[in-house]
């Protein structure tokens, strides 16, 4: 989801994808949150609705197998626009990634101090498992929340300040393979070793890679004029049906390639399903264009790293002091809502934004390491 389309290629819809993913994120883990019954993994008996295809509304996993298949598609397609060495474009990528993240760390650090039972309180009340996945109490000190943000993250793939930090070792791991298999000069030779990997990535049961394997095979295709719309509607519906199971271990679906149940390659095909959809339906495309989606999508970095933290703190006190009024707390969601969507706004531009130019300005200092400088000859 770190990857930013560019608005020469005409694929700025994709940004709003983007947004509307985040947003299923948001949903996702407000449901496991206060509402466990809306999930598979945290609920002992979950809803009915949670087998139907409505469930793709908040399928967080599916939501971030888009985010990586996205990743594979963009990144590959930069890789084909501008020439630089792997090692700088790993660099930057670190950057893009670790910045945002720590900033992430920070946010969540200062407000558990303020709030640092809220999760606990408010897990008692929905017996929600999720709650637990963030730090109470005893927080760790500045210096280690900082290591966290910029190393750990990257080492162990995820955090207790902020869970929804394990994507960004996906992410870097990701990219690299991006870049490496986007050294080759022909085609051929890099849609092979992209299928190579992608079965090592399905035999492994390692749905993340094999996103950015489907990215990268979608940029191929979109590169030499082969992804045409071929029923793109069943297509679409295919990746809405499959997808909305996906990440559950009892789902319909589980079993059916070589993966284990939730984890199964079927749900990356789902992922990779609706971005080829969005890309070929025009009705689809002029939706994701809209100013809403747009909106989303200019936020969705700080919007997917910020609601977390903003979710186990004042948003898990409001719930534990507020409970058990649903109207009360429903009102309280609204405001907390539209706060995350202000804070998210003015996170993108005036860190995000500056972030991305702060980049631009590096990656020409990089590209400039190693040039053999041109000496002129002055005749005496």
């Amino acid at each position: 989801m770190f990857s930013t389309v560019n608005s020469t290629d005409r694929m700025i819809y994709l940004d709003g994808l983007r947004g509307v993913a985040a947003v299923s994120v948001v949903a996702y883990h407000l449901a496991c949150a206060f509402t466990p019954g809306l999930t598979v993994q945290y609920a002992a008996d979950p809803l009915w609705i949670v087998w139907t295809p409505l469930a793709v509304l908040w399928n967080g996993h599916l939501a971030v197998l888009i985010f990586f298949t996205l990743s594979g598609m963009i990144l590959t397609e930069a890789v084909h626009r501008r020439t630089q060495p792997v090692w700088s474009r790993l660099v930057l990528r670190y950057i893009r990634l670790a910045v945002p993240a720590a900033l992430s760390v920070l946010v969540a650090w200062g407000l558990l101090r303020l709030f640092p039972t809220a999760a606990t309180d408010a897990r008692a009340l929905t017996g929600s498992g999720w709650l637990g996945y963030t730090y109470q109490q005893d927080l760790p000190d500045l210096p280690a929340a900082l290591y966290d943000g910029f190393v750990s993250v990257f080492l162990r793939g995820g955090s207790f300040f902020n869970n929804a930090l394990w994507t960004m070792r996906p992410e870097l791991l990701g990219s690299a393979i991006c870049f490496i298999i986007a050294l080759p000069r022909n085609a051929q030779v890099r849609v092979v070793a992209a299928l190579a990997i992608g079965v090592l990535a399905m035999m492994a049961s390692r749905s993340e890679y094999l996103c950015f394997i489907l990215g990268i095979l979608l940029a191929e295709a979109r590169a030499a004029g082969r992804l045409r719309p071929i029923l793109p509607g069943v297509v679409l519906a295919f990746g809405l049906m499959v997808g909305s199971q996906a990440g559950v271990e009892q789902s319909p679906f589980g079993g059916l390639l070589v993966g284990g149940a939730g984890y199964d390659p079927i749900y990356p095909i789902a992922a990779a399903a609706i971005i080829y959809g969005s890309m070929s339906l025009h009705r689809i495309q002029r939706f994701l264009m809209g100013p809403v989606p747009q909106f989303l999508g200019l936020v969705s970095v700080p919007l997917y790293l910020l609601h977390v933290p903003l979710i186990n703190t004042m948003l898990a006190q409001a719930y534990a002091m507020i409970h058990p009024s649903f109207a009360v707390f429903m009102i309280a969601l609204a405001v907390w809502l539209v706060g995350l969507l202000v804070i998210s706004y003015l996170a993108a531009h005036l860190v995000e934004r500056r972030l991305l130019t702060g980049l631009g300005w590096l990656r020409d200092r990089l590209a400039s390491v190693g040039r053999t400088p041109v000496i002129r000859r002055t005749d005496p």
